[in-house]
């Protein structure tokens, strides 16, 4: 079974990078073996991974990490690895942003396992806050990944 070891820190960021945290490293498993590592940089040191198998039991990362500082300036994207000695990246989306000075867009995702494998991705837009003025033009986006 393929899963994610610790995410620590390490090196994901450019050399002279000034904040210490954003340097992460995604670690991959198979048991007790490391099938492979991945160096993230992420605002703020927090990013999310989870392993999604498709129908034909082929693993993936998803991958949800950061990227900027300040008020409502950070925005967040998703990197779709499939998994190997070297993590192949798919796909990479932004899911979250500022769209004003108090307000921001996010897209709210589902996945779905076709048989045939891989992954399609439906997602769609939301807007909070009344000062909107940087929103996404797709409402709905929808994406397979083979």
């Amino acid at each position: 079974m393929t899963q994610l070891g610790e995410v620590t820190t390490y090196h994901g960021c450019p050399p002279y990078y000034p904040f210490k945290e954003d340097n992460l490293q995604m670690v991959v498993m198979e048991g007790k073996k490391r099938v492979a590592t991945h160096g993230v940089c992420s605002s703020y040191g927090t990013a999310k991974a989870k392993i999604e198998t498709d129908a034909k039991g082929k693993p993936y990362i998803f991958l949800t990490y950061g990227e900027g500082r300040g008020t409502n300036a950070r925005e967040e994207y998703l990197k779709v690895f499939a998994v190997s000695e070297t993590l192949t990246e798919y796909l990479r989306l932004p899911l979250s942003g500022p769209a004003g000075p108090f307000s921001n867009w996010h897209y709210e995702y589902s996945v779905t396992k076709p048989k045939d494998g891989g992954f399609s991705l439906k997602m769609r837009l939301k807007v909070e806050g009344e000062d909107a003025v940087a929103v996404p033009m797709e409402r709905t986006k929808s994406i397979d990944i083979k």
